[in-house]
C-alpha cells in the first residue's frame, strides 16, 4: 500500500485519457439502438475537460479515443508507450467493464511507471485489484 501512496504523490506531468474499444457500447460518445448502433461520435466531454483543466496547470495531455480512431490493440499500446504518461485516466461504462479494465494491464505494459485510475460506470462488484 506504501507504493501505491509514493506513486499517486509523485507530480504528474503527462497524462492520457483513454476511451478503450475498439467495441462500441451506449454512454461512450454515440447512440444505441436496438439491437444495431448508429455511429455518431461526439466529442468525450469530460475527457476534454479534464485536459484543459490540466493543461491550464502545465500538464500536457492526450486523448486516446479507440473506436472512434478505429485504432487496434497494437497500434494503441505504440501509442501509449510513445506518449508514456504518468497518469492513465481509462474511462469505463457498465456493459464493457471487465474490457475496459483489462486495459488496465495493457496500460501497465506500455507505460510501465503509470498509474492508472478507471472512471466512469460505478460498478460494486468490480474487484479493486
Amino acid at each position: 500500500m506504501d507504493d501505491g501512496l509514493n506513486q499517486a504523490s509523485r507530480p504528474v506531468g503527462k497524462v492520457l485519457f483513454l476511451i478503450p474499444g475498439p467495441y462500441i457500447y451506449e454512454d461512450r460518445c454515440q447512440t444505441y439502438i436496438g439491437r444495431g448502433s448508429l455511429f455518431s461520435f461526439r466529442e468525450p466531454q469530460e475527457e476534454m475537460q479534464g485536459a484543459a483543466i490540466l493543461r491550464e496547470r502545465g500538464v500536457r495531455c492526450a486523448i486516446l479515443h479507440l473506436a472512434a480512431r478505429g485504432t487496434r490493440p497494437s497500434r494503441a499500446f505504440k501509442d501509449i508507450s510513445s506518449f508514456s504518461p504518468d497518469l492513465a485516466v481509462l474511462s469505463t461504462t457498465f456493459p464493457g467493464h471487465a474490457r475496459d479494465l483489462a486495459w488496465a494491464a495493457h496500460i501497465k505494459k506500455a507505460a510501465p511507471g503509470a498509474l492508472v485510475l478507471a472512471r466512469g460506470g460505478h460498478h460494486a462488484f468490480v474487484r479493486r485489484e
